[in-house]
């Protein structure tokens, strides 16, 4: 005969033990891009999903000139290569060369985390970041952000559509303005939409000795067959802090 039985939520216990590292706080941001220096940096990832998503940088350099004053510059830079140290460096040459913001692309399957901690790097230096992120990308960094850069500013970018010399112009027209929100609204702002946009990417996930709980309980529907009750529980996985899944 068919019943319902709950489990209740355990304390799980993470084996890395509890993250102690401290979250950067959100840069500065000025009210406006006229005259600001804008670096668009491809990650090595969106030259790879040219195809796909097109020449994006372009027509958004296009846009952030024409439309906001701002000086855009674009450069590339492979974010899988190293460990920390690498991207510690790589943010302290572009904090070097005195640039006012910077949006980073793309954010997809594994140079996501990579992006995020180093978006995190540069806020740390004072220089706004915003990241552009697939389908695929958007809830590693919205996890790993929340972890390490709480508020950061993630925009999703659509696959490019159109034809000949207008492929992708409207998809990057699209996103401008989430760009620009991402690099000048006050960073108060921000935090207030990520947690918005992100309720269950909460950086609290784990507690001391990194011990994590369940949000809720869990009912199901369990039935007794041949003298012996059996549940079914659909597979969940809970996000850890460094953003794998447990």
């Amino acid at each position: 005969m068919p019943t319902d039985i709950t489990i209740l939520p355990e304390p799980l216990v993470d084996p890395r033990g509890a993250f102690r590292g401290k979250p950067a706080a959100l840069a500065e941001r000025p009210a406006s891009l006229k005259g600001k220096s804008v670096l668009l940096l491809d990650n090595s990832q969106l030259g790879a999903e040219l195809p796909n998503y097109g020449p994006l940088f372009r027509w958004l350099s296009q846009r952030l000139q024409q439309d906001h004053g701002a000086r855009c510059s674009q450069d590339s830079r492979n974010l899988l290569l190293g460990g920390k140290e690498h991207l510690i460096a790589q943010a302290d040459e572009i904090a070097r060369a005195r640039v006012d913001a910077v949006v980073v692309a793309l954010c997809h399957a594994g140079v996501t985390q990579p992006s995020t901690l180093f978006a995190a790097e540069l806020e740390r230096r004072g220089i706004p970041c915003v990241l552009l992120c697939t389908d695929l990308g958007l809830p590693l960094a919205g996890v790993t952000a929340s972890t390490y850069i709480p508020g950061l500013p993630l925009v999703l970018a659509k696959p490019a559509t159109g034809a000949g010399d207008a492929f992708g112009q409207r998809e990057a027209s699209a996103v401008a303005p989430d760009v620009v929100a991402g690099l000048t609204l006050p960073p108060t702002d921000l935090k207030k939409h990520f947690t918005k946009r992100f309720p269950s990417a909460s950086p609290r996930i784990a507690g001391k000795a990194g011990e994590m709980r369940l949000t809720s309980r869990v009912t199901t529907r369990a039935n007794l067959r041949n003298g012996k009750t059996t549940a079914e529980v659909e597979q969940v996985w809970y996000p850890a802090k460094d953003g794998t899944r447990i």
